[in-house]
């Protein structure tokens, strides 16, 4: 059924696009309980940590998403279901969306702007 098909790539791409949007927009569910058993500078060392790990995380992906998408486009490769589509615009959103996730995690990391909400005390900082 090609309808099946592309629903499927639908899913894929509706999925991935917005993941740098939802970094971005804070738009993700996170827990703050240990952030908010820390002491004010703990708290800024572990957001900085949670940023790196992201980035890193994000970055690898995406580059095993760069891969897997570059060694499609040099096989030729197709995905056959129920059509024919190039196998490098599966791995295309994926790659896209962790590389431009990462660049959001770093605006986090480098930028004064922070994931988590803030305590009163904390905002006397900025």
């Amino acid at each position: 059924m090609p309808g099946q098909s592309a629903t499927e790539y639908g899913l894929l791409y509706a999925a991935f696009l917005p993941m740098p949007w939802l970094v971005h927009s804070k738009g993700h569910v996170f827990v703050e309980f240990l952030r908010k058993a820390l002491p004010m500078r703990a708290r800024a060392v572990l957001e900085k940590l949670v940023y790196l790990a992201c980035i890193g995380v994000s970055l690898y992906l995406g580059s095993v998403a760069l891969f897997s998408l570059t060694s499609a486009v040099a096989g030729g490769e197709y995905e056959t279901r129920s059509f024919d589509m190039p196998k490098w615009l599966v791995f295309l959103p994926i790659m896209l969306a962790f590389y431009l996730s990462a660049l959001e995690w770093l605006r986090y990391l480098l930028g004064r702007d922070t994931l988590y909400t803030l305590d009163p005390l904390e905002m006397e900082g900025l």
